[in-house]
């Protein structure tokens, strides 16, 4: 079976606007492979040339006198790209994530984020439970997931925190998709899952039939043990 890779990532920043000169400060992300945590990560700090906000400061504790010896983005950005490759990006609110690092990558002249398809868990929430809290501290209740650490924002712990999340809304999803395949042999997972699976543009991308022909024979292998019975399986 392929190794399927996702990587849970999460940032801080000096503001909310980057049309008001904000940048990143703080990087995290968290490997999963086929479903579970690896324990490989990257946690980068980064000096963005200029103050946080104060709403910011309060949200992630981060002062600005601990930023001046830290590197420039431009100074690490091989580091993040090599670590997230072209895998699947999974993000709470992926369009705040995705503005700012566009935008980093873009005042240092550098390319990347072209091949990386992303799973906006915010999205996922809303859709899987609508009218319901869809943070990440409610997420976490919702799972019985432990976040007493998470006293202030910060990029590693979220990603933690995301990466434990969606690992339990998956299985949640498949165990749904289980039971209607139970009454209705003609439900596709992929089909199910494609709603929220965005490109990096935002756009629901296009699965075509040789996918899902790939798709249905990987599942077929699968063996019936139940971590792997969560895997969503896309291509």
């Amino acid at each position: 079976m392929s190794m399927i890779r996702k990587i849970a990532l999460d940032t801080e920043t000096t503001g909310l606007d980057i049309n008001q000169g904000h940048r990143i400060i703080s990087i995290g992300c968290v490997e999963i492979i086929n479903g579970m945590k690896t324990g490989s990560t990257i946690h980068l700090m980064l000096n963005p040339g200029r103050p946080s906000d104060p709403g910011a400061i309060a949200v992630h504790g981060i002062k600005d006198e601990f930023l001046l010896n830290k590197p420039k983005f431009e100074e690490v950005a091989h580091d993040f790209l090599s670590f997230i490759g072209d895998d699947i990006l999974i993000i709470h609110n992926a369009q705040f994530d995705l503005k700012f690092l566009r935008n980093e990558l873009k005042i240092s002249g550098i390319i990347g984020l072209e091949k990386n398809h992303i799973i906006d868990t915010l999205l996922l929430s809303r859709e899987r439970y609508p009218g319901s809290p869809a943070s990440l501290d409610a997420l976490c209740k919702k799972f019985n997931i432990d976040n007493s650490e998470r006293t202030l924002h910060g990029a590693l712990i979220d990603a933690e925190l995301l990466a434990s999340v969606y690992i339990a809304m998956v299985g949640t999803v498949q165990s749904e998709i289980d039971i209607k395949e139970s009454s209705n042999n003609t439900i596709d997972t992929h089909l199910y899952l494609k709603k929220i699976i965005y490109d990096i543009n935002n756009r629901f991308f296009n699965i075509s039939q040789e996918d899902l022909k790939k798709h249905q024979e990987s599942v077929n292998k699968i063996e019936n043990s139940m971590w792997k019975k969560i895997l969503p399986f896309l291509y």
